[in-house]
């Protein structure tokens, strides 16, 4: 299940990721670093990480 603030690419195109920023239905709104948005179905993303990992990783320091 996809929810706010995990990290999706649109299928078949990996050059950009996008952070899930809303939830509408089956409708994701999409918004990338560089303030592209964008409004995809469920079914047209690739989730590849989630909000409470990047949490975790955020918690832990690096030397």
């Amino acid at each position: 299940m996809i929810q706010i603030l995990d990290w999706v690419y649109p299928r078949g195109n990996k050059a950009k990721a996008y952070s899930v920023r809303e939830v509408i239905g089956d409708k994701l709104v999409l918004a990338a670093p560089d303030y592209t948005r964008l409004y995809l179905g469920m079914s047209e993303v690739e989730k590849i990480t989630d909000g409470n990992m990047l949490l975790e990783l955020g918690k832990i320091e690096m030397c």
